[in-house]
């Protein structure tokens, strides 16, 4: 019973000392349903609910088989890792900037106002002061 709280452990006794099953039932019934909804609790023979790992291909055929498998699902492109991820962060252009060009001019002129403070520009533009300083560091004004 330790996964139920204190509180429920008390619960299950009842006033006149007897033992509470079907409340105990219920309290188990919730527990392991949340268990396996989170997949602390997993079903060896669930096509739903079974272990993360037991949908995978084993470690050693996936090794034995792999140039295999690539061309069976057409991903040999696909083969080198690294050589992706470099291909598709130069295709995209890295890592979406947080604030536009126009972000950067409004957050400027703000600043030499002189009426707000960096952590009153960074919230209005609803970034991180840190983006803001980096931003701004980055960037030259134009």
């Amino acid at each position: 019973m330790i996964f139920l709280s204190a509180a429920q452990r008390a619960a299950l006794t009842a006033p006149d000392g007897k033992f509470r099953v079907s409340l105990y039932k219920v309290l188990l019934y919730v527990e392991v349903t949340e268990a396996i909804k989170s997949g602390a609790l997993n079903l060896v023979h669930s096509e739903k609910y079974r272990s993360l790992d037991e949908y995978l291909i084993p470690k050693a055929e996936w090794d034995a088989h792999r140039d295999e498998y690539l061309r069976r699902a057409q991903l040999e492109g696909f083969a080198d890792c690294k050589a992706t991820l470099n291909v598709l962060d130069q295709d995209l252009g890295g890592r979406p900037r947080s604030l536009t060009e126009a972000d950067l001019k409004k957050a400027r002129a703000l600043l030499r106002s002189g009426d707000y403070t960096k952590t009153q520009v960074a919230a209005e533009l609803q970034v991180g002061r840190h983006t803001l300083w980096r931003a701004l560091s980055q960037q030259t004004p134009r």
